[in-house]
């Protein structure tokens, strides 16, 4: 079975803390989460800086930082980044979880805030999923 690597609130408040207190931060004017998994992390970004969040994709500007919860297969961030760079629009990119693989290279080149960085082959469980439903899809049986 894969192994679960959990991570707490006080984890995320104190990176959210992090990326405000990094130098590239001052370039920041507002905050958008990739939808689902980004919007938690998103608000709290907001919260603690104090900066706006913006709901629509179509509000984001050089000046965004774009974070989601997990780089994982790099996937989509890669797609999200292809949308932006048709507008030619270029956000700044962060997450609360990096994993380091091998097949996610490109995508991790995109982004300047990398959060935290795990094994590829953990999973990763953030407070706003049902860890029941996480322990489920580890076994490989039917959520309910």
């Amino acid at each position: 079975m894969v192994e679960r690597y959990q991570i707490h609130n006080s984890k995320i408040r104190e990176l959210a803390r992090n990326y405000i207190k990094d130098e590239k931060f001052k370039n920041v004017k507002n905050i958008y989460g990739i939808p689902k998994g980004g919007i938690p992390f998103a608000v709290t970004l907001a919260n603690f800086s104090h900066l706006p969040l913006i709901l629509k994709a179509s509000d984001i500007t050089n000046s965004t930082l774009v974070v989601d919860d997990i780089l994982d297969s790099g996937g989509t961030l890669l797609r999200f980044n292809e949308l932006r760079l048709a507008k030619d629009i270029h956000p700044i990119y962060g997450v609360i979880i990096t994993k380091i693989s091998n097949d996610n290279i490109e995508a991790r080149k995109l982004v300047t805030f990398p959060g935290y960085e795990r094994e590829a082959e953990e999973w990763c469980v953030f407070p706003w999923e049902d860890d029941r439903n996480v322990v489920k899809k580890l076994d490989n049986t039917e959520l309910e």
